[in-house]
């Protein structure tokens, strides 16, 4: 099967992958001891550096800012799955004056830059609703807009004769759309999903 893909190298270029192999690696290793020579000269790598860096002092620091980024990203992440869901659904809806508002919400926070987003709530309510709820704030209006594009595609992904069967077994909308399409849309979603995550974390 591999022979159809590509052809099979011979023993020369064999041979001649591995002598670039074997350069690319010295190549390699002497620009690290290059580097590590520079920096061991500048006193960078010098014990006296490290041991400020780790102070209790420092540690400290570097922990609370760690549990603060933890919690506004469990927050964020929390929140902006529930604004997803709430604007996906809303712009799935029949009605008009439901799906236009939704979808126009969606499209606008999707457009703004996320940095520029923080920082506007943060000017204009940082003394009102504190730091960290205007950067959760930001962070849910921004990353629930694009989960919901992601819900929203996940259940249009699912072949129409799955709500077709259940509207016929006697179902009413609100029961298909948890009971049936939810379920199975979830598969479609999930990656994407825990990849926006992990950008919240980020």
């Amino acid at each position: 099967m591999s022979a159809v893909l590509f052809d099979v190298p011979g023993p020369r270029a064999r041979r001649r992958y591995l002598l670039l192999t074997v350069l690319f690696a010295a190549l390699l290793l002497a620009i690290v001891w290059w580097a590590v020579r520079k920096l061991s000269a500048e006193g960078v790598l010098s014990a006296q550096v490290f041991n400020d860096t780790f102070q209790n002092t420092n540690v400290a620091f570097l922990l609370e800012g760690f549990v603060a980024t933890l919690k506004a990203a469990a927050l964020a992440i929390a929140g902006a799955i529930v604004f997803g869901a709430v604007f996906a659904i809303g712009r799935l809806s029949e009605h008009r004056f439901v799906r236009w508002p939704c979808a126009a919400v969606i499209e606008f926070f999707r457009a703004v830059p996320l940095l520029l987003l923080i920082i506007a709530i943060w000017f204009g309510f940082k003394d009102t609703i504190g730091t960290l709820a205007s950067l959760v704030a930001a962070l849910i209006l921004y990353n629930g807009s694009v989960l919901a594009e992601v819900f929203r595609a996940g259940i249009n992904a699912v072949p129409k004769g799955q709500s077709e069967a259940a509207y016929a077994l006697g179902m009413r909308k609100s029961q298909v759309m948890p009971i049936v399409l939810m379920p199975q849309a979830v598969r479609f979603m999930l990656p994407a999903i825990v990849s926006q995550c992990v950008i919240v974390l980020k």
